[in-house]
């Protein structure tokens, strides 16, 4: 079940109250390619590939002027070979915050697509990855799947004091 109007009303709120400069608001949509090799075991983890502002990243930097909060988790279709995978949205490389359902129960077109069921909260200047483990051991071929992240960024860059 995806995040609801009242998860994101308190977290709005929690932010607001944490970080009351950071008060320019914007969403965004991350593109995320995560990566499975040839023959790689059920469970084992590999780095996916954030694009963020043009550049690619294996862990981003939240900056110092941003609090990020993640609200759902999306593909747009299959790849025509797919590598089912679970994505864990880690923070700061230590702590899982969410493992994922499977990709493939993440299309948009899914009436019940799991998405992601309550926010997930990024601080300034802590980090964000997203290792993708495939569910069963991966064929012959590399195959990467495209997702995408819905992201609410707070700003403090704007700010005036």
């Amino acid at each position: 079940m995806p995040v609801s109007q009242s998860q994101i009303d308190q977290i709005n709120a929690l932010v607001r109250a944490r970080y009351p400069l950071y008060n320019f608001v914007h969403p965004e949509t991350i593109i995320v390619n995560a990566t499975i090799p040839a023959n790689t075991p059920a469970g084992v983890q590999t780095n996916s590939a954030i694009l963020v502002n043009g550049s690619t990243f294996s862990s981003f930097p939240i900056p110092q002027s941003q609090v990020w909060v993640i609200t759902d988790m999306y593909i747009t279709s299959l790849n025509a070979d797919p590598q089912d995978a679970q994505i864990t949205f880690m923070k700061n490389g230590i702590k899982p915050l969410l493992v994922s359902a499977p990709l493939s129960a993440n299309v948009v077109t899914n009436n019940s697509r799991p998405g992601i069921p309550a926010p997930l909260l990024y601080e300034p200047n802590s980090s964000l990855q997203l290792p993708a483990a495939p569910i069963v051991t991966s064929g012959t071929t590399t195959v990467t799947d495209t997702f995408l992240i819905s992201v609410t960024i707070y700003d403090a860059s704007y700010a005036t004091q």
